[in-house]
Order: C-alpha cells, then structure tokens, then sequence
C-alpha cells in the first residue's frame, strides 16, 4: 500500500546558522514519503543559496517569494503549493527527531484523528531541556474549546483572568494536520506574532479530533534575534489584530478580556525595557488598564536583568508579581 504524503512547509527568513540543520533533520526522517516546501520570505543572509541547494534533492522544492511578507503568508504560501494528505510545520531554526513524522503518523492511523501532536524540547545553547505541560490528555479527550478553557488545572488568577494561551498546546509546528480538514483555514496574513495560536482556535472552533504522540520530538531553539524576542512598535497594531482574529471566532467575552491583559501587559512591559514612548491610546478602552502601572513599578529599582528575564522567559509568573503589586 502506497504511504500517505505528508507535505512539511518550512518558512524561511535570515537563519543562515540553522537551516541546514533544520532541512536535514527533514530528509532524515524514517517516513520517507515526503515533500518539502521551504518557502524563502525575501531573505538577506546566505539562506536563499542553502534553500537552492537543497531543492537539487527531489522531495525539496524552493519558492522565493519578492518581498519579505511573514511568516503567516509564507505558511499560507506552502499551503496552497502543498500536494500532500498531511500537512506539518517546522520552523526554519529547528530541528525534528528521525521518527517524528512515523510516530505521527501512525498514531493517526490509529486514532483516525484530524490532528495529531508531539511534545517537545527546547534547545537553548546547545543545551536541550524537556517542556514539562499539564493536562495535553485533557486537550485530546475533547473537542469542546470552552471546555478546555473552563477545566484547564490552575487556569484563574486573581480577578478571574484566564491565561488562555498557557493552555491550549499552541505552536503550529508540531501538529501534523489532515490537509481536508483544514479546508481554507489559513493563517492570517496581518500577524506576525501569536499567529500560530489564532490559527490553532480557528481549528478547534471546527471540533477536531485530537491524539496525542506522549513523546519530545520537536526541538524548539532559542533564538536571541527571533521576532519573538524583539519589541517592535508595531506590536501595539498586531496585538489589536489578534483580539480581533479571536473575537471573530466568538469566544466567550472572559477569554478574550484574559487574553487582552496578557497582551497588554505585555506590550507595557516591553516597551518599559526597550525604553521606548509608544502612545497606546489604541489600547486604553482595554480591561486591567492598571498593568502599566504595575509594569513601570516592576521594572523600577534593582534586579533589572532578572526581571528582564522574567518578562521574557517567565511571563506568566510576572503577570501573577504584577497582579499582587495591584493589590497594594
């Protein structure tokens, strides 16, 4: 019997250090019924030449797009090239394990599900730790998303905030997805962070089945220069972009006000690191408008560094320090 096509999509922008690794642990894999898509985002460094060389290998094919549009639309791009049954992301600066692709698989087959996903470690210099996530059964063993924001463990804070994204295993790229159950769902071409998450509620707004392969085959790495680690001062646009994209799939109210603190928060405390005067007057109607001042008072003072760390590495703690400094 002929193996099922899986299509792995690898958007490509300036990781020169890293794509041949990447690739490779591709070409690697024990499932060998593959095509890869890598598609190169307008990129300035060296990675255009390595894409061009891979794509001499028949299961590689290259699409150079003219203008550097993001990682949404490159996704989108890959989407719509792909021929495959199954459809996998993998960022350009990871790797996965020789058996991810197989284990996916055939736990697909024997779960018939929609999606199927993995866990994963971080690789952070060179040195790799296991993520330790609460509840993934849970997440697989119902398709309801209130259900999955209303039971998930230690899922409130003060107030009744709900730190939404801490709790639905977000992350695109370790999710092997049927390609017809997508069926037009697309990423949304105006995010360029959290976009991976939008699209996953878009997914489970349709009621996937979901399995769960209990084992760390994607390697996520830490990069200093990621975009996820660089404030902009166009986060305050893609941040209202996001509670619109969720909005639209009519979560209930409580998730999105949960959602708007932790971004909120989030946009204060970057710009309070970056030192930078962004007027956030496009902001001010949001809920918890008091997490700026718990931001400028947190990164008052000593420990600059820890708390640097702490918003970017710690958030989720940091938004519980900032909730208890409210109360005082």
């Amino acid at each position: 019997m002929q193996k099922k096509l899986v299509s792995v999509i690898i958007p490509v922008y300036n990781v020169e250090s890293y794509l041949s690794k990447c690739i490779q642990s591709v070409l690697n894999q024990t499932y060998q019924n593959i095509e890869i898509i890598l598609i190169d985002d307008k990129c300035t460094d060296a990675s255009s030449k390595i894409c061009d060389e891979f794509a001499k290998n028949d299961k590689v094919q290259v699409i150079h797009q003219q203008k550097n549009l993001g990682v949404s639309y490159a996704r989108n791009t890959g989407i719509n090239a792909s021929s495959g049954e199954f459809i996998l992301f993998v960022d350009a600066d990871d790797y996965i394990n020789p058996n991810m692709i197989e284990c996916l698989i055939n736990k697909q087959k024997e779960s018939n599900s929609d999606m199927v996903y993995c866990r994963y470690n971080i690789v952070n210099q060179n040195k790799v730790f296991q993520l330790k996530e609460l509840a993934l059964e849970d997440f697989c063993s119902t398709n309801n998303i209130d259900y999955l924001f209303n039971h998930a463990p230690k899922n409130k804070v003060k107030n009744n905030i709900i730190f939404v994204k801490d709790y639905i295993p977000s992350y695109c790229w370790r999710y092997l997805i049927k390609k017809d159950f997508l069926n037009n769902t697309c990423f949304n071409n105006k995010l360029y962070t959290l976009e991976d998450f939008v699209f996953l509620c878009n997914l489970l707004a349709k009621k996937p089945n979901i399995a769960l392969v209990d084992d760390y085959l994607y390697n996520y790495t830490i990069r200093n220069n990621s975009v996820s680690r660089v404030f902009k001062a166009e986060e305050v646009t893609n941040s209202l972009n996001i509670i619109k994209a969720l909005e639209s799939i009519n979560l209930e109210k409580k998730y999105i006000e949960g959602l708007k603190f932790f971004l909120y928060s989030s946009l204060k405390c970057s710009s309070l690191i970056n030192n930078n005067k962004i007027n956030f007057s496009l902001v001010n109607n949001w809920s918890n408008k008091y997490s700026y001042k718990c931001a400028k008072i947190f990164m008052k003072g000593k420990f600059v560094k820890l708390k640097n760390f702490l918003v970017y590495h710690k958030f989720y703690l940091t938004l519980k320090i900032l909730l208890k400094l409210k109360e005082k």
